[in-house]
């Protein structure tokens, strides 16, 4: 009857160690990453929101807003503000333009926002209702906003564009 050494066991556990550590590793690496595209998502479906807004205003009390927007007040962020612009100066002004309030998924920030010129410190994003434009800042002279979100545990990042047009890529 033949049997197994100490040394032939030790070398299988080690083996089997070895995968299962690299198995864990990954497991953990693919959940980091589905979190930060899920902020992702979220994100551009809030912006899509806020474009389908300006596409078909509606009156907001007793005065119809000049467009719609997202607004994020610092960088880094978890939190943004889905706006109405009903002072018509084309940024967020104060919470009495606030429709709704989002956070983005646990672990997850949105780490920067860059315009066309450069970094920002905070970002109006708005879709203009009469004159289907895009205004970042209050600006319509800049080309395009490109956001970043980080997911803060693996440091993964994720960008997306939005461009004067409305167009939003990822």
């Amino acid at each position: 009857m033949k049997s197994y050494t100490l040394t032939e066991l030790f070398v299988v556990i080690s083996l089997i160690v070895i995968f299962l550590t690299i198995g864990i590793y990954f497991t953990q690496k693919v959940k980091y990453v589905y979190t930060l595209e899920k902020s992702k998502i979220f994100l551009v479906s809030k912006i899509h929101k806020a474009r389908s807004l300006s596409l078909s205003p509606k009156k907001n009390g007793s005065s119809l807003p000049d467009g719609y927007g997202i607004y994020f007040p610092s960088f880094p962020t978890t939190k943004f503000y889905l706006f109405a612009d009903l002072d018509n100066n084309y940024i967020w002004t104060d919470s009495s333009e606030t429709i709704e309030e989002y956070s983005l998924k646990k672990l997850t920030e949105v780490s920067s926002v860059n315009l066309s010129y450069g970094g920002v410190s905070r970002l109006d994003l708005l879709f203009i209702t009469s004159k289907a434009e895009v205004y970042f800042n209050g600006s319509d002279s800049v080309s395009f906003a490109k956001i970043t979100l980080k997911e803060n545990i693996g440091n993964s990042t994720s960008t997306i564009f939005i461009n004067k047009l409305g167009q939003i890529s990822f």
